[in-house]
This record gives C-alpha cells, sequence and structure tokens, in this order.
C-alpha cells in the first residue's frame, strides 16, 4: 500500500491503480465514505496545491454500498438517504473529484 500523492508528479502513476478512502475523506464533501474502492481512471485538471481526480468504482459497487453512511437529507431534512439512493448517484459509476496534496483521504491499495 502505497501512501496518497505529494505533488503533480506523482499523478500519472495513479492511473489504473485501486484506491481506498480512509477516515480522512468524512472531513470533504467528497461523496464517497471511509473504506470504500474505486479504480484511478485519470487525473484531469489540476490547480496549485490540488487536482481532479477521477474514479471509476464499478467493479466495488456492491463493496461500497455496504459502507455507504446515510448523510443525505429527505424530504424532512433528516439525513437518512445513502449517496446510492440519490440522483447524485452516477449511473456509469464514475466521479469526478476535486482533492488537495495536503489531505491523505486514500492510499493506493492495488495496482
Amino acid at each position: 500500500m502505497s501512501t496518497y500523492p505529494k505533488s503533480e508528479a506523482d499523478l500519472p502513476n495513479l492511473q489504473g491503480k485501486v484506491i481506498q478512502f480512509n477516515s480522512e475523506v468524512e472531513k470533504t464533501e467528497l461523496d464517497y465514505d471511509r473504506g470504500m474502492k474505486a479504480r484511478v481512471v485519470r487525473w484531469e485538471d489540476k490547480c496549485d496545491g490540488c487536482f481532479r481526480l477521477v474514479t471509476d468504482f464499478s467493479e466495488f459497487k456492491e463493496h461500497n454500498e455496504k459502507l455507504m453512511q446515510a448523510n443525505y437529507y429527505d424530504k424532512d431534512g433528516q439525513a437518512t438517504l445513502k449517496w446510492c439512493e440519490t440522483t447524485l448517484y452516477p449511473k456509469d459509476c464514475r466521479t469526478g473529484d476535486w482533492m488537495d496534496y495536503s489531505t491523505p483521504i486514500f492510499d493506493v491499495i492495488e495496482g
């Protein structure tokens, strides 16, 4: 298992790798929860200290759904919905999320 990318130079090495989100992801706005897995498709954009990572979780869909937290609000304003129960859940199982180098939210676990 290797650690989160520390700089732009590490980004090309992520393509095709399986990553697993750690507890730090809970401090972000990402839809992933702790323990969820995804495969890195590519990185797209970058800015000073951050990058956009495109991931595909289709091969881990069943695993991830077991770990999803109810942190989306229903019509009554209660956090009762899981990501997969919302319209925000991507049908193609791909997401593009902005991340920064200073917050280690995932580890590379395979590939």
